[in-house]
């Protein structure tokens, strides 16, 4: 067993820079992405990042930081089993991405134990594929499934952008404290 499958987190990134990454390898003028879809669209699992197309071709990216938590993705009762997935790819950090590959399959490219392509990242963001994605359904969504997609997107970027707002007035409330005491402080010398 490799050391890596014993140790906790394999990277120092964060979920939202992994996802700045493979953002950032797609072209944002033809694609829509949305992170967390769950409620509101599928009903068994939450993907953490999708990908739609003008096509209407859905792809789902499981970001996984761990042996450990790329293991336990597939003991869930529901694997990512949406029909409406045209294209399933697990983001893992570089160390394990040649092990998470032949975990998906097993011995030989005509037994995949799983449908799911593997891209490893490195501590730079940098991609590259390790399996590509076997079982492309390729079925287009209904115009009210990349509606919903689209709705889900809009939702989280609201609910961000407020939740920054808000923390933005909290930092400046603070400021203005801290300098009101550091006022007080300097009359008090004077």
């Amino acid at each position: 067993m490799e050391d890596f499958k014993k140790t906790g987190l394999l990277t120092k990134l964060s979920v939202k820079q992994i996802e700045d990454s493979i953002i950032g390898n797609a072209n944002m003028r033809e694609t829509l992405f949305v992170p967390n879809v769950s409620w509101g669209f599928f009903r068994e699992h939450e993907a953490d990042l999708v990908m739609l197309t003008r096509a209407g071709i859905l792809t789902e990216y499981e970001i996984k930081r761990s042996w450990s938590d790329f293991i336990a993705d597939f003991k869930k009762d529901s694997y990512h089993a949406d029909d409406r997935i045209s294209y399933l790819y697990y983001y893992v950090p570089e160390v394990m991405a040649d092990e998470a590959a032949k975990y998906i399959v097993p011995d030989d490219e005509s037994r995949w134990k799983y449908h799911a392509g593997v891209v490893g990242y490195d501590e730079d963001g940098i991609c590259r594929v390790h399996l590509a994605c076997n079982y492309p359904r390729q079925k287009r969504l209904y115009v009210e499934d990349m509606y919903e997609i689209a709705r889900l997107g809009t939702l989280r970027y609201w609910a961000e952008r407020k939740k920054n707002e808000r923390l933005q007035r909290e930092l400046e409330m603070e400021r203005t404290k801290h300098d009101g005491l550091d006022q007080d402080k300097e009359n008090q010398e004077v």
